[in-house]
């Protein structure tokens, strides 16, 4: 029986990495249509508006670092650690002054509020445990 550490990955690691990469690239789209395209919906368009500077540049860090992460863990490459991190601490300040600054529970109720803030941070902290997990297991170097 070949071991689980060190070598070549199972097939499962495979699957899971281009799990993360398609979310991941979900992410960017949805990056694409806020920055270029800009939201439909009038409170959204006002959100936006009300956004600092800096708050696009951590979007962008969230979403290219979570990208990066995903393709370097495909390639095996220990980096996706450090960019996973990136994503996930970039996530949580980008969800945290959206949701801790502005009337957005109020607007839309918590459960629509925080879902899918809490899902994306949720499957940041798996993808870094996930990178981490495979260093471990000589997956990645």
């Amino acid at each position: 029986m070949a071991s689980v550490f060190g070598g070549k990955p199972p097939v499962w690691f495979w699957i899971v990495s281009g799990a993360f990469l398609l979310w991941q690239l979900m992410g960017g789209y949805a990056f694409y249509v806020y920055a270029v395209v800009g939201p439909d919906d009038p409170y959204q368009r006002h959100l936006g508006e009300l956004m600092p500077f800096w708050y696009n540049w951590v979007f962008g860090v969230a979403v290219f670092a979570g990208i990066a992460a995903a393709v370097l863990l495909l390639m095996r490459n220990k980096l996706a650690k450090p960019l996973a991190l990136a994503s996930l601490i970039a996530v949580i300040l980008q969800y945290g002054y959206v949701i801790g600054t502005t009337d957005l529970i109020a607007h839309q109720g918590l459960v629509m509020a925080t879902g899918l803030p809490i899902t994306i941070a949720v499957l940041g902290a798996v993808m870094l445990w996930f990178a981490n997990s495979s260093i471990k297991r000589g997956w990645l170097s």
